[in-house]
């Protein structure tokens, strides 16, 4: 998922994940799977999993902290 540079930091990027796991719940999925990379240029993106509370995802975990 991107979100478009005139767009960033303005809340688009979590309306539209916070979406997604909405219809993923509401479709009953036993499974949602997420990735983002470690390298800094990802930082915006995990930062965004730690504020809607997706930290158990072990690779963002330490980022949360």
């Amino acid at each position: 998922m991107r979100t478009a540079r005139h767009h960033k930091r303005t809340g688009v990027g979590a309306t539209m994940l916070q979406h997604i796991l909405r219809e993923a719940e509401r479709r009953t999925y036993r499974r949602f799977s997420l990735e983002t990379g470690s390298q800094d240029h990802f930082l915006p993106a995990r930062s965004l999993l730690c504020i809607l509370r997706l930290s158990g995802l072990r690779p963002v975990w330490a980022v949360c902290r």
